[in-house]
């Protein structure tokens, strides 16, 4: 994920045609053969996952809708995870990655 920074560097990297910003660290965008995805792009990780900074691809169910139906127990949509990418040397959730503690 070294190469993937910045929101325009993933979408370049993964082919997107665009990425619209849906909350936080959450992106969505179609792809040329009109796949829809969603991207998380975390500079920082996730302490309660033990999670470094890292880039995680998504596709809904059906990954020609962007629309999906709620999930188990009606919470959500039901994507499921292509891939995940993290800064090598930084796979684990660290309060700073800038040299501080």
């Amino acid at each position: 994920m070294d190469d993937l920074k910045d929101l325009d560097s993933v979408a370049e990297h993964f082919g997107f045609l665009h990425l619209d910003h849906d909350k936080d660290d959450y992106y969505s965008g179609q792809l040329p053969d009109g796949r829809f995805q969603k991207i998380e792009l975390n500079p920082v990780g996730h302490p309660h996952t033990n999670e470094g900074p890292h880039v995680k691809i998504m596709e809904p169910e059906d990954a020609f809708s962007p629309v999906q139906k709620p999930g188990a127990g009606g919470k959500g949509n039901r994507w499921r995870t292509l891939a995940y990418f993290f800064v090598k040397g930084h796979e684990q959730y660290k309060k700073r990655w800038d040299g501080g503690s």
